[in-house]
């Protein structure tokens, strides 16, 4: 299915390029003063539709959204969940959303929210930590995710 669908894209990709390299051939035309026939391919082929109506982009776009995505399966979701600490002071300066690339988990990412917006915690550092999945604290410990900040 993965090839056929490269292959149509392909063919919409040709076809793209086709257009610009036809524009030029009708420019030669007409410097050349063949204007009949350089008049005859921009208005017969220049811009025209592939199949009645849609252009070839709409076709990979049918494709995609009534043929392809019945074969594919459908995306595994995982639920996420998120705490919000205050601590007297913000461990970073940063702006930045922290990742956990080392996968140590449970924790997955911190941002420091109110380094980004400071009227979000009042004489505080607001900081939201996600971990993986749907919990509730005591599944989870909270304070263990507090830990990781």
């Amino acid at each position: 299915m993965e090839r056929a669908r490269g292959h149509l894209y392909a063919f919409h990709q040709l076809i793209g390029g086709a257009n610009p390299l036809l524009g030029d051939a009708v420019e030669e035309l007409r410097e050349a003063g063949h204007y009949e026939q350089a008049d005859r391919l921009s208005d017969e082929l220049i811009g025209r539709n592939i199949l009645a109506g849609r252009w070839t982009f709409q076709i990979m776009e049918e494709f995609d959204d009534g043929y392809w995505t019945a074969f594919r399966p459908a995306p595994q979701l995982h639920g996420l969940t998120t705490y919000y600490h205050l601590a007297e002071e913000p461990p970073s300066d940063s702006r930045m959303l922290h990742l956990d690339g080392k996968h140590r988990g449970p924790l997955l990412n911190t941002a420091i929210i109110s380094n980004v917006a400071p009227s979000y915690s009042a004489g505080a550092a607001l900081i939201a930590s996600t971990v993986l999945g749907a919990h509730t604290d005591a599944e989870t410990g909270e304070a263990d995710v507090s830990r990781r900040d």
